[in-house]
């Protein structure tokens, strides 16, 4: 999925062809290289993704035809870039595809990777639409999430449906991922706006309405892509609200950039007359242009700038709305960090409401505090310590 813009560049050492930015120096003997799917599953750290981007590029060195190393080069080598502002991630990565297209031009790995460097303000990608036309006849996590976002936010229902349909019924997505998204949007008002920033939260909302039919009525939007004119453009020619606000010339600031697309979402939700909601985990510097009109419904803020009885929404989604079952039962072996993250961050979520159970309903208490005890115990595995003190503090009431 689309990310914000990464701020701060660096030179790179010519010697290593844009990999490892200047200063840095990893020994790579003995490593052994990781396919990047398994990025789908766990988090590492930054040492990890530029040491396995040094591997596969010794890969491609020794096997310059073999696709799959390119690939594996090109994905852990843009990963490290999330990690280090440093990094010139436009020349790494134009370094990367200009050597891949050297020996395997017009391929599907090519036009893929030439798509994650070349995106086009306005239209379609052409790189994009060679790749859709050169799919994998097995398709992986990292095809499906690649296309299923394209098609979702350039194209119209009669791809991007069928497309979704697709990725669902592969088994590939979590299903853990897509209940938690469920509970979400069973608690928004009918016709609501939801606002999120990741994978984890736009995208299974996207899947629920495309192949499982459900919550068609809510409108999605994906905050990072919202800096495309052309994607504002679409859902603003869709939903029949006039023209998008517009901004002239290059932002100064950060935070002016930030209150241009909250006038975006401002503006929507205005000529829709719609609810607004905001996923938690959009982070601070999004929701806290919002501080002060959100109110924490249980796994999702509503906006409001009149005052909103949270606790009594938040206890109403808990007992009418959530089906939080799933949090009781084992994780698979095959669980995504991203599920167990999810599945912890119910422990604040909830933790007033804990409070209130145990001093007004010794039942409802319990209950909760056997799920979220569920939730903090499934997840133990990615939490360090400074956390897991501050989860198992909510549960004791020690913290609120």
């Amino acid at each position: 999925m689309c990310l914000l813009p990464f701020l701060g560049y660096a030179q790179f050492d010519d010697d290593e062809k844009g990999i490892v930015a200047i200063g840095f120096d990893y020994d790579i003997e003995g490593v052994e290289p990781v396919d990047a799917e398994m990025m789908t599953f766990r988090l590492y750290d930054y040492e990890h993704y530029l040491k396995q981007s040094m591997v596969w590029k010794k890969q491609t060195e020794a096997k310059p035809h073999d696709a799959s190393a390119w690939l594996n080069y090109f994905r852990y080598s843009r990963y490290t870039c999330f990690f280090d502002y440093e990094i010139d991630r436009d020349s790494l990565l134009t370094s990367i595809v200009d050597d891949m297209g050297k020996v395997i031009p017009d391929t599907y790995v090519y036009n893929t990777c030439k798509y994650f460097i070349r995106n086009t303000e306005d239209g379609l990608n052409e790189y994009a639409e060679k790749a859709l036309k050169q799919l994998p006849a097995k398709m992986t996590f990292f095809d499906y999430d690649t296309w299923y976002c394209y098609l979702r936010t350039k194209k119209d229902k009669s791809e991007y449906e069928p497309f979704g349909k697709e990725y669902l019924a592969s088994g590939l997505y979590s299903q853990e991922l897509i209940k938690h998204n469920m509970n979400e949007l069973d608690g928004l008002a009918k016709n609501a706006i939801y606002v999120g920033n990741g994978d984890a939260t736009v995208i299974p909302k996207w899947l629920i309405a495309d192949a499982m039919g459900k919550h068609r009525d809510k409108l999605v939007l994906c905050y990072p892509y919202l800096q495309d004119p052309e994607y504002c453009k679409r859902i603003f020619n869709a939903l029949g609200i006039g023209e998008v606000p517009q901004h002239e010339g290059e932002f100064e600031y950060y935070e002016d950039y930030q209150n241009y697309i909250k006038s975006i979402i401002m503006t929507i939700a205005e000529r829709t007359g719609r609810e607004l909601y905001f996923s938690k985990n959009n982070g601070e510097d999004i929701n806290d242009l919002w501080f002060g009109d959100l109110y924490d419904e249980g796994l999702v803020f509503h906006y409001s700038p009149k005052e909103i009885d949270a606790m009594k929404m938040k206890k109403h989604n808990y007992e009418k709305v959530y089906d939080l079952s799933y949090l009781l039962q084992p994780m698979g072996d095959n669980a995504w960090n991203t599920d167990k993250r999810m599945c912890v961050q119910m422990i604040p979520s909830f933790g007033d409401l804990l409070s209130y159970y145990k001093a007004n309903d010794k039942k409802r208490y319990s209950e909760l505090y056997s799920m979220l005890s569920h939730a903090l115990e499934r997840s133990k595995d990615i939490i360090d310590e400074s956390d897991l003190d501050y989860f198992n503090d909510i549960l004791n009431g020690e913290f609120e």
